[in-house]
């Protein structure tokens, strides 16, 4: 798997994005909406927030893992999964969340 920058296609599949600034330009851009497509969520649980986003890079030269989530404060601080795909990392942020809840009852 090849390391290098990644964008979404209006589909939400990533794409491979050789050219330096447009990927950076696609990263630090809001849609039409005004809303950040790299964010996939974002969970607060008290003080605890768990957030998963799309990356645009990929560091692995053996998989394509272009989101993670990760969490921040509590119990769980500094807790990072990386994922293949968006429905992955779904996935993935559902049980962050169950694991920040776990600690907190």
């Amino acid at each position: 798997m090849a390391l290098g920058q990644y964008i979404l296609d209006a589909e939400g599949r990533p794409v491979p994005e050789p050219d330096f600034l447009k990927w950076s330009m696609w990263m630090y851009s809001h849609n039409s909406e005004g809303k950040d497509s790299r964010i996939v969520k974002h969970t607060n649980i008290g003080k605890v927030l768990v957030s998963t986003v799309f990356l645009g890079l990929n560091s692995s030269p053996r998989r394509l893992l272009l989101w993670e989530t990760m969490i921040f404060a509590g119990e769980h601080d500094g807790y990072q999964r990386r994922y293949e795909s968006r429905a992955e990392a779904l996935a993935g942020h559902k049980a962050a969340v169950r694991m920040v809840k776990a600690v907190q009852n």
